[in-house]
């Protein structure tokens, strides 16, 4: 789904994941066709750390 927003949606950003696997996907490609992607609900640190990049972004809710 995302190689078709990117590919013939023509998007500039992606945004949005439940789960880290697919997080880590999507993570991949957007790296690889340098599209900015925004990742939510995962919570994998592999995200934004060793498998981070430039590219991806992780928010996530703040917990007192």
């Amino acid at each position: 789904m995302a190689k078709e927003l990117v590919m013939k949606e023509k998007v500039d950003i992606l945004a949005g994941t439940i789960n880290s696997s697919a997080t880590l996907a999507i993570s991949d490609f957007a790296k690889k066709e340098k599209i900015p992607f925004i990742c939510t609900f995962a919570k994998s640190e592999k995200i934004t750390g060793e498998q981070g990049h430039r590219y991806v972004f992780s928010v996530s809710e703040i917990r007192e």
